[in-house]
């Protein structure tokens, strides 16, 4: 009985081809599946970046608006023109404290002729809020006219020492000296931190804190433009964002109309709120990213501290 003899021929040149073919196709499909993830990761990554980075910006420049024109002297407008003299890319927001750190007078007093001079606050968070800004210098400050009832609003106070337990701060002069005996101090008048003294051979802002907003090539990559925040024609401006491309105000009225520019300063006192606009670019971190993407921001803040 004879056997059936065993097949023991292999695959064909051609099979083998083929299947090389669809193998390929295959790995070829998976790797650009790959690729596509890969630069999306890459893509979503810089934009979440960004995206703060955008958020961050007009967070600080909000927090600065709500509180542009608080407290400060009589004729003074919330907001005023900016270092670049451009109101559309530029901003300068007048404030009591550009900290925004504040505490209330908790009993009236009279002054005495003494080099210090210490009064009761409100609350002990108070004292906190000013010693963890780091305050050296305040203002004293009667919100009904705006005025320093002990050396004139021309003049800051120095913040000599705090007292949490009671809770009470002591002041004194700028360069030593006396206080005027006989001073009322009110309860209710307010004590701001004030910002760092403006350069010298500048005009100070006498009873208040100039915020300046702008973009400024970033100090550690030049070639990233970064928003900056100013306070009192400082020469080192806080960096708040990078990657900051456009910033762009607008100004609306009472009546509904719309400026980028205005005028006068009648036209600046009758500013209702602003309208910001920030776009931001990311910076190519991989070949994979294909290039900078932009994202946008705009906010209409209303100035809470008209007249």
């Amino acid at each position: 009985m004879m056997r059936s003899a065993r097949r023991t021929s292999g695959f064909t040149l051609v099979e083998l081809l083929a299947v090389m073919a669809i193998f390929g196709v295959v790995i070829g499909a998976v790797y650009s599946l790959y690729l596509t993830h890969q630069k999306t990761a890459y893509i979503q990554e810089d934009l979440v970046d960004l995206q703060q980075n955008l958020r961050i910006a007009m967070d600080s420049i909000t927090r600065d608006m709500r509180m542009a024109g608080i407290l400060v002297p009589l004729g003074t407008n919330p907001l005023a023109n900016g270092s670049l003299n451009n109101y559309s890319t530029s901003v300068q927001i007048n404030t009591a404290s550009a900290a925004g750190q504040f505490a209330r007078v908790a009993k009236s007093k009279v002054t005495a002729a003494f080099s210090t001079f210490s009064t009761s606050v409100d609350a002990p968070e108070s004292i906190d809020g000013l010693i963890g800004a780091g305050a050296v210098n305040v203002r004293l400050i009667r919100p009904t006219d705006k005025s320093n009832p002990v050396s004139g609003m021309g003049t800051y106070l120095v913040l000599n020492a705090a007292n949490r337990s009671g809770p009470s701060i002591a002041l004194a002069l700028p360069g030593g000296g006396t206080f005027s005996s006989g001073v009322g101090i009110d309860a209710g008048d307010i004590i701001a931190m004030a910002g760092p003294p403006v350069p010298p051979g500048t005009a100070p802002p006498a009873g208040n804190d100039a915020i300046v907003y702008s973009l400024i090539p970033c100090p550690d990559s030049p070639s990233i433009t970064c928003l900056a925040r100013a306070v009192n024609q400082a020469t080192s401006p806080e960096v708040i964002a990078s990657n900051i491309s456009s910033l762009r105000f607008s100004y609306l009225y009472e009546d509904g109309t719309e400026d980028n520019n205005p005028a006068d300063a009648t036209s600046i006192a009758a500013i209702r709120s602003v309208r910001v606009t920030i776009t931001g670019e990311t910076s190519v971190t991989s070949a994979l990213s294909e290039g900078p993407k932009t994202r946008q921001i705009t906010s209409v803040i209303k100035l809470r501290n008209k007249r």
